[in-house]
């Protein structure tokens, strides 16, 4: 008989323990879930918030820009077309009538200046507020006078036809006070006083005739310029609600962002940390070692998860201890074969039955 070879390797081969140790977790070197999401979240509600305001701002400001352009031409027609103003004013030119539109007109908030010229050229009367005393304030100083360009008026009295005001933006640059505020803006209108022939019916009093077609003069009989009258109205007041508006606006805004931050945050830590207790949960199952079980702190996606992942965790336990099991009955029965694969190998060397008996006890 054949000897059998005693050193033959009755267990299959296994890997290293080096080879079988867990693989570590990557440092963090990467930004966190927590923070891509706070920080995508934060760039989203700045941008959206930042967007509306702005669209707000610009059509809250070209409507109160149209409401003031409004309100001149509204003034100044009025003015123009009442027959009192025109005879007693213009024609007689009454200096306590013209003063009295005056008062009338500059009684406005937004009117800074009334000029009034007679036929010849010849300024009637005025009336200004001044100029700001700074950038900051809407008090204006009657020392510092504000009037507009003559050569508004020349420009109408070549071309006396208008029967529409005449807007000219007039720029207004102060250096009392802040180099960064917003440029004052002073809105000329002016409009020429026409007098028809005799036997014309004049336009009733305070009417407002904006288009061309809806005068009552004819071509065939020219109208008289009896005067021009303009009127100055300025934007500092519009500018003035506009700059608390922004910085209300600014504050709202402010307010949104960091309570929509701080919700983000507590969403985002609601959701990342059972994910750290369930890597570190898996870190000391990778270890080996028991890990002890979670409780689901919600009862959404993460709380499934969480208790999938300890029903996981003790699939792996019982797994664990029934492998250990049967590598201690494989360890018994190994151990078993070995006996019988040394009493063969006796009996196979000799036949003594001393010595068979000494390996069987």
């Amino acid at each position: 008989m054949k000897p059998i070879n005693v050193d033959r390797q009755l267990n299959p081969p296994y890997l290293p323990e080096e080879h079988m140790a867990p693989v570590p977790l990557p440092a963090n070197r990467f930004l966190s879930l927590r923070t891509k999401f706070v920080a995508f979240f934060s760039l989203i509600l700045v941008i959206a918030c930042s967007t509306l305001s702005w669209y707000y701002v610009e059509e809250r400001r070209e409507a109160m820009t149209d409401n003031l352009q409004q309100l001149g031409t509204i003034l100044l027609t009025s003015v123009v077309h009442n027959e009192h103003f025109q005879y007693a004013g213009l024609v007689a030119e009454d200096r306590a009538t013209l003063q009295q539109f005056i008062e009338g007109l500059v009684a406005v908030q937004d009117v800074v200046y009334v000029v009034i010229t007679g036929s010849d050229g010849t300024v009637l009367a005025r009336h200004t507020k001044g100029v700001r005393q700074s950038s900051a304030s809407l008090v204006r100083s009657v020392d510092h006078p504000l009037y507009p360009d003559h050569q508004i008026v020349k420009q109408l009295f070549q071309s006396s036809s208008t029967t529409t005001p005449l807007m000219t933006r007039l720029s207004l640059s102060s250096n009392l006070g802040n180099p960064f505020a917003w440029e004052e803006i002073v809105y000329d209108f002016a409009m020429p006083v026409l007098r028809t022939a005799k036997g014309n019916i004049s336009p009733p009093p305070f009417s407002i005739q904006l288009d061309e077609g809806s005068t009552n003069l004819s071509p065939t009989q020219p109208a008289l310029v009896s005067g021009v009258v303009q009127i100055g109205l300025t934007d500092a007041h519009l500018k003035h609600e506009l700059a608390t508006m922004i910085r209300n606006i600014l504050v709202l805004t402010a307010l949104i962002i960091g309570a929509g931050v701080l919700g983000a945050h507590l969403l985002t830590l609601r959701i990342t940390k059972p994910l750290r207790n369930l890597a570190g949960v898996a870190q000391q199952v990778a270890e080996g070692r028991s890990p002890v079980p979670l409780t689901p702190s919600t009862r959404d996606e993460v709380g499934q998860l969480t208790s999938m992942f300890n029903l996981m965790t003790h699939s792996l336990q019982e797994r664990s201890l029934a492998i250990t099991a049967n590598m201690a009955t494989i360890k018994h029965q190994v151990g078993q074969l070995t006996t019988l694969h040394q009493v063969s190998a006796a009996i196979a060397r000799t036949l003594d039955l001393n010595q068979i008996l000494n390996t069987v006890l």
